[in-house]
């Protein structure tokens, strides 16, 4: 399963067209991620999230992973954050999971 956290709709629809992702909107920001994958709640209206991409990657084979990258950065540029779930991220907000990703991003962007 794929999430896509912080796309604009049109590119959403690029990338669902090759992969199944399900988008995240803003109505889902203080929902777990374990309720999201268990409930696959349906928001009527999408309302991007204001952050970086992400996405949010469970249940991919690790074969696949690398496959999943490529086709969604040739869709949608290289400034994308990818993770894979966790035992304890499964358990937070998509809100605390965006500022944990993005935290790990700048560290990372910095110390390179």
């Amino acid at each position: 399963m794929l999430f896509l956290i912080g796309f604009e709709e049109s590119t959403a629809k690029k990338v669902s067209a090759l992969l199944s992702v399900y988008l995240i909107s803003y109505e889902l920001l203080n929902t777990k991620i374990c309720d999201i994958i268990r409930d696959k709640p349906n928001v009527d209206t999408y309302r991007k999230i204001e952050c970086g991409k992400i996405v949010l990657m469970h249940g991919i084979s690790k074969e696949n992973l690398s496959q999943v990258i490529h086709k969604i950065r040739n869709i949608s540029g290289k400034d994308i954050i990818f993770a894979t779930t966790t035992s304890t991220s499964l358990n937070w907000t998509v809100k605390s999971l965006i500022d944990e990703l993005e935290k790990e991003d700048a560290f990372f962007h910095r110390n390179k």
